[in-house]
């Protein structure tokens, strides 16, 4: 992730940044509903190693695919740093921009709410919702399905002259219906709940990471998305 998001400027005109960050960012929402539904079906016509070979058959196609894109990074300094003095370099480039730490901060408070979500879904989908383990599945779908349905209208709302109440507004959409799974007992509302932070979080998302490929000087891009990543 933080290769792709730091040559992704590299690859498409500046124009078009906007529009290529949403078509990964809805890759990733659909690829959620897709690929469990891919493996079922699988899992239905074969066996669990058949399933597992196709798997790593498609890393591979990735591969290859990867392998065709022209644009290459000059070599520099970082080639030889070690892991470890490169991810100080970019946590320090945060902490000394103010752009990037706010960016940074509101991205890392959606993504520790997705990892809250992990756990509770679990507990929701047993003690409030009373759908069982299949009812995980739908709530991660509806995540997805909401970030697919807001792909379109990411491009539009990026070219807003005040982007900070956008994403503070995003955040909000993603993290504040949490609260709402603990209190409510219909799974449709559920599903509906998490179509609408699906959508924020692809807002959050897209625009800080553009904001951040715009912001961040292009020799230690790949180090501040190793840090935002992790």
């Amino acid at each position: 992730s933080p290769t792709v998001a730091a040559a992704v400027p590299a690859v498409v005109a500046e124009d078009e940044l906007v529009a290529a960050n949403a078509l990964n960012g809805t890759i990733d929402n659909l690829v959620v509903i897709a690929g469990p539904a891919i493996g079922a079906a699988l899992l239905l016509l074969s066996s669990a190693a058949w399933v597992f070979g196709v798997n790593a058959v498609s890393f591979l196609a990735a591969a290859l695919l990867v392998s065709r894109i022209s644009a290459r990074s000059r070599p520099e300094q970082a080639a030889r740093e070690a892991p470890l003095i490169a991810l100080m370099m970019g946590f320090r480039t945060i902490v000394e921009q103010k752009a990037a730490r706010t960016l940074v901060a509101f991205s890392a408070l959606v993504s520790f709410v997705y990892g809250t979500d992990t756990v509770l879904f679990v507990g929701v989908s047993a003690h409030r919702l009373g759908t069982g383990p299949k009812g995980y599945g739908y709530l991660l779908a509806g995540l997805g399905l909401g970030g697919i349905v807001m792909a379109a209208g990411v491009d539009r709302i990026a070219r807003s002259q005040r982007l900070a109440p956008i994403i503070l507004l995003g955040t909000a959409g993603y993290c504040l219906p949490t609260a709402l799974l603990t209190l409510i007992h219909s799974p449709e509302l559920a599903f509906a709940i998490q179509i609408v932070r699906g959508a924020s979080t692809l807002v959050v998302d897209v625009l800080a990471i553009t904001a951040l490929q715009r912001a961040v000087p292009a020799d230690v891009l790949a180090r501040v998305f190793g840090v935002f990543f992790a």
